[in-house]
């Protein structure tokens, strides 16, 4: 099964994994960190959680041409005044205030250049006396195209065993660019392959392949042919979006995009960005750190009847204790409303509830003839520390009603 980016949510926070003074012992992710094609959306990423990254990462990049896409493009997001410096970031492994470091280029070459020995080289770096790194990313050139299955499983045990040998780092994963052979390709069994062994093992995977196999609306083309110049069987789908979206920022001109149109790799950059956030903590979603149930019993009787009424708030976050506040509402019959009938606020351990019950008795009034709609309303009123940055804010809501149908005796 296909596990996608937004519906991931990791039970264990990377973030003590990325402290820089003194890289230690990563935290096993509960759930792998899938970066693809729906995971481009800038938007939707608080901007605390790219300063977060920018604090903490300390990445080294190997990679050859192919792997410039996301550093292309993110060279555009960069010069842009508009966006006010956030997107900042650094090529020579400095560490600047508001500025991601990444050694670029470093080690060298990638993956599968000359003899493989892509580990070796990550050894050596790694191993040079005060090194600050505490993410390694490598890229593939052309090489998965021509492996075979044997091969793909080799640079995975190399994967893991240097995840194994140097804990305080995480390393990211990647599949190779597109050919042109489609979803019976080699290229496409092999990339299979390695999506397959991240979501099984719970590893980090910007998946190349998948982030270029589809135009930003979601349009799917590997299955036409297309390959790492967006070139498909029918057209070049980048220059066909751009042609049918003209001013948009994806479509800006890139100085250089590798083998490819400007719309790729300022896709790949905004993806980029977005795996520097998951890395630094952000979980897509956290903020649904609240779930409201009501339930009346019975729904309907003769008046005057008794009835229980049963509120749940639920601490759906599973990192630390929210505090929840919460009111019942009535509107009756005839549009009449009882404003917080019923109110109370509770600290929630994570995943745990607050269940109230109340048992009354509608009385025989004309007022009380017809449906009744009790209103549960729940909002997270967790205050500092646990409601800014690495936690989620406070704020949410959510709601849940029921409703008594009052009948005449």
């Amino acid at each position: 099964m296909r596990t996608y980016c937004f519906p991931i949510v990791l039970g264990l926070s990377l973030i003590a994994a990325m402290m820089v003074s003194a890289p230690h012992a990563a935290a096993q992710l509960a759930e792998p960190i899938i970066i693809d094609h729906t995971c481009t959306d800038l938007e939707a990423i608080p901007e605390a959680w790219i300063e977060e990254a920018k604090s903490q990462i300390r990445a080294s990049y190997g990679h050859t041409s192919h792997g410039t896409q996301p550093i292309d493009g993110m060279q555009l997001l960069m010069d842009d005044p508009a966006n006010n410096g956030l997107y900042d970031f650094t090529t020579n492994g400095s560490v600047v205030t508001g500025m991601l470091s990444i050694m670029d280029r470093t080690p060298a070459f990638d993956i599968g250049w000359g003899d493989g020995n892509f580990h070796l080289r990550t050894r050596d770096y790694l191993d040079t006396d005060g090194h600050d790194r505490n993410l390694v990313i490598w890229s593939w050139c052309g090489q998965v195209s021509d492996l075979e299955q044997a091969h793909i499983a080799e640079y995975l045990n190399r994967m893991e065993q240097l995840e194994a040998d140097y804990p305080g780092v995480t390393f990211v994963y990647m599949t190779g660019h597109l050919d042109g052979t489609g979803t019976e390709g080699n290229l496409h069994q092999r990339n299979e392959q390695i999506r397959a062994y991240c979501l099984a093992n719970n590893k980090v995977l910007y998946d190349f392949a998948d982030i270029e196999s589809y135009d930003p609306d979601g349009e799917a083309y590997l299955h036409l042919y297309a390959d790492d110049g967006c070139n498909y069987n029918g057209g070049n789908w980048a220059n066909e979006w751009c042609a049918e979206n003209p001013g948009s920022p994806l479509c800006e001109e890139c100085e250089i995009c590798a083998h490819s149109e400007s719309l790729n790799c300022n896709i790949k950059a905004r993806a980029f960005w977005w795996m520097m956030a998951r890395l630094a903590g952000w979980q897509p979603y956290a903020a649904d750190t609240l779930d409201c149930d009501m339930a009346c019993q019975p729904s309907s009787g003769v008046l005057p009847l008794p009835v229980r009424f049963t509120a749940t708030l639920t601490n759906t976050y599973t990192g630390f204790a929210r505090r929840m506040a919460s009111q019942i509402d009535i509107t009756l019959p005839d549009g009449t409303g009882i404003s917080r009938w019923r109110a109370g606020a509770a600290n929630l351990d994570p995943g745990t509830s607050s269940v109230s019950v109340w048992i009354n008795t509608l009385p025989a009034t004309g007022m009380m003839l017809g449906e009744s709609s009790f209103t549960l309303i729940g909002r997270d009123v967790t205050p500092a520390p646990f409601n800014q940055p690495p936690y989620p804010p406070s704020g949410m809501t959510d709601s849940a009603s029921c409703t008594v149908t009052g009948i005449a005796p």
